[in-house]
């Protein structure tokens, strides 16, 4: 199956497998799909890339360091520091995306799911898809649970 430039509403976009969500976990599916030549295309809510990160706090670093924390195929490049920022991790998934010409629609919202036969049909508010193979990849930053404490307006919120 081969998936059109654009999906119009109304219409169903035919592909073997649909990935939601833009972020890390989905970007490395895609590393590997495209290595195995799969037809594939990532659905992303988002009006760029950089996944949950987008949403983060401008002064959040990666707490583990930057040489175990690269995606397939690439690491994070030189010159980042030894844990990177919320600003390089975001150019760094951008590059990646780019890199690897990964096949993202955005903004997209998945609206419904369903199971029908051998695959799956997905509503968005761009189209309609129907798929083999379905990948969640949403996360959890979508519905985050920030817990309240003395003195948190004193942190400035994100």
């Amino acid at each position: 199956m081969s998936a059109p430039d654009g999906a119009q509403k109304g219409l169903t976009t035919e592909i073997d497998v649909l990935v939601i969500g833009g972020g890390q976990a989905a970007l490395a599916i895609g590393y590997f799909l495209k290595r195995h030549t799969v037809d594939f295309l990532v659905l992303d809510n988002q009006t760029h890339s950089g996944g949950a990160w987008l949403h983060a706090w401008k002064s959040l670093q990666l707490f583990s360091p930057a040489e175990f924390s690269s995606l397939p195929g690439w690491r994070i490049p030189p010159g980042v520091g030894l844990y990177p920022t919320r600003d390089e991790l975001v150019s760094y998934l951008q590059a990646y995306e780019t890199r690897y010409s990964i096949p993202v629609r955005r903004p997209v919202q998945v609206e419904r799911v369903t199971k029908q036969g051998s695959g799956f049909d997905i509503l968005t508010n761009s189209g309609n898809y129907r798929c083999r193979a379905l990948i969640s990849c949403t996360g959890t930053w979508g519905r985050p649970v920030i817990p309240t404490y003395p003195g948190q307006e004193l942190f400035g919120g994100l």
